[in-house]
């Protein structure tokens, strides 16, 4: 069975291990994020750049600032971003 990388009580895999299954290849992060003001801006901010080419951000109709917060994290960590 699969586990979690990320959840409390798995067995951590860094970062290292993705790069090395990866072989310097990079991933393309699909993200929703419907009323998810709270915890954008420290899931985008855990996200290894190394290994992420792309984040794409799905947002329909959240009733928080999602989109708000989507953009100030997205420009902290990848200021020549053009979102």
């Amino acid at each position: 069975m699969a586990r979690c990388w990320r959840c409390a009580g798995c067995s951590s895999i860094s970062t290292d291990y993705y790069r090395a299954v990866l072989h310097g290849q990079q991933v393309t992060v699909v993200l929703p994020a419907y009323n998810a003001e709270a915890t954008l801006k420290r899931t985008v901010d855990e996200l290894d750049r190394a290994i992420v080419d792309e984040l794409i951000l799905v947002d329909e109709g959240s009733t928080a600032n999602t989109i708000q917060a989507a953009e100030a994290a997205v420009h902290a960590n990848y200021p020549n971003c053009g979102a």
